[in-house]
């Protein structure tokens, strides 16, 4: 049994943390960097809470630093009374009308807006460099639109669909992961759907009606969904180039950010 002193331990959480830390790095940069660029002064840039571990000041005056717990950040604007960005009213009084104007919250409020705004639009811009690169180098987990195999006595046997069957469009919507023929299906309980498929080279057009079944959601609450009876094949790893990857990043990039 592992202990808590234990090399695997100790190495998930330094991976747990250097992850969070980054995340955390690129969210609150995005703030900063808005707030820069409006030439609002951010007075702290942290990561992590707690006592300072390491940190320094900068020649714009703001201090950076590394709080022990390694567990969020913030960035602390100029009029701030904290981290949460509570504005210090009291400090309205003590400064002259041009030092006034140039704390966070009297700045415009569109201004504002794009500096709070900022931090989750780079995080989203993050995830999907992220997921790019990984297309372009690993590549990309799909599954093909390849019919794995038909299960007997269900809407796709009796609509004659067969395993290796390449499915090109349901109702005229185009299909290019085994994914979107069940989301396609899944809407569609009950209802005829037109199948063009690719079969040994031959285009062939099927006509299908899911069968209508019933399930609970994690709330309690019933609903429909059709099912054909199908399954897919074999997962394949596809390299992508730039702007493919950028494509299927912006997919994956959203709710990863969630």
């Amino acid at each position: 049994m592992e202990t808590l002193a234990s090399p695997g331990i100790l190495y998930t959480v330094a991976i747990f943390a250097l992850v969070i830390g980054i995340l955390v790095f690129v969210h609150e940069f995005g703030h900063y960097g808005m707030a820069r660029l409006f030439g609002i002064k951010v007075e702290a840039f942290a990561v992590g809470f707690g006592r300072e571990v390491v940190g320094w000041t900068d020649r714009h005056g703001t201090r950076w630093k590394l709080g022990w717990i390694p567990m969020g950040g913030y960035a602390k604007f100029a009029g701030d009374a904290n981290a949460a960005s509570q504005p210090d009213l009291a400090l309205d009084a003590t400064l002259p009308e041009d030092e006034r104007a140039n704390l966070f919250h009297n700045r415009p409020l569109w201004q504002r807006s794009l500096v709070v705004m900022a931090g989750p639009a780079i995080n989203f811009l993050f995830a999907i460099v992220i997921f790019a690169a990984f297309f372009m180098t690993y590549g990309h987990q799909i599954t093909p639109p390849v019919v794995g195999h038909v299960v007997s006595d269900t809407p796709a046997a009796a609509a004659g669909l067969k395993q290796g069957d390449r499915i090109i469009s349901i109702d005229g919507r185009n299909v290019k992961r085994f994914e979107d023929v069940s989301r396609i299906v899944a809407i569609n309980p009950g209802t005829a759907i037109y199948i063009r498929v690719d079969r040994d080279g031959a285009d062939k057009t099927l006509t299908a009606k899911p069968r209508i079944v019933t399930d609970v959601d994690r709330f309690g609450n019933t609903y429909q969904r059709g099912q054909l009876g199908l399954q897919s094949g074999d997962v394949v790893v596809v390299r992508h180039g730039p702007m493919q990857a950028v494509r299927w990043a912006v997919v994956r990039g959203a709710p990863a950010t969630q």
